[in-house]
């Protein structure tokens, strides 16, 4: 209902985009297609599918894309039949990947999770498309790089060469004391020898 409202409605395709840029980025205006993933996730995960049909979704949303006949400016695209046929196209992609076949290794799996879910309030927010507020992110995201790099890294690396590096005085092999030894150490004439 209101992917139809704001594709038939709320955007319209005779304005530039720019000028709907608050209606274009409210977090209602894609509902839809967070509540299609959380309907895929919940629906389908344990349900069994053949291998061949997360390939028929990419052929169908390759399809899509290609030949779909769209024009225009990015209002005539994210207006109308063309933003219904897209989204379609969308929850085909995301049902595609979700049942893929291929099982990547966990560490890169792993990333690509975190990565998703750092970014998702990006997404949701339009500020992702202002300029100043992308040179602060990368700003912040390459500073704290930057930090855990040095933490992580090179700070090991240096105690370590710190370590091989430094003069190391030569270390005894203690010997259980006798007594001539203890009295030696009480007067402080005891010697060392290594």
């Amino acid at each position: 209902m209101l992917t139809t409202w704001f594709a038939f409605s709320a955007i319209n395709a005779e304005h530039s985009l720019a000028n709907q840029w608050t209606t274009y980025i409210n977090l209602l205006n894609n509902l839809s297609l967070y509540v299609a993933g959380l309907a895929i996730y919940y629906n389908t995960r344990s349900v069994n599918t053949s291998v061949a049909l997360p390939m028929h979704m990419y052929i169908c949303r390759y399809g899509i894309f290609i030949f779909y006949p769209a024009s225009g400016d990015a209002s005539t695209i994210v207006t109308g039949s063309t933003r219904l046929v897209f989204c379609i196209a969308g929850v085909l992609t995301v049902y595609g990947f979700y049942r893929n076949s291929i099982h990547l290794p966990p560490f890169i799996s792993n990333q690509l999770t975190r990565l998703g879910l750092a970014t998702l309030a990006l997404r949701k927010s339009g500020y992702a498309m202002n300029p100043v507020f992308t040179l602060i992110l990368v700003s912040l995201i390459s500073i704290v790089v930057a930090l855990a790099t040095y933490r992580i890294l090179e700070e090991p690396m240096i105690r370590l060469g710190k370590k091989l590096t430094s003069k190391q005085e030569p270390t005894c092999i203690a010997s259980a004391p006798s007594d001539r030894t203890t009295l030696q150490r009480r007067q402080g004439t005891l010697k060392r020898k290594c």
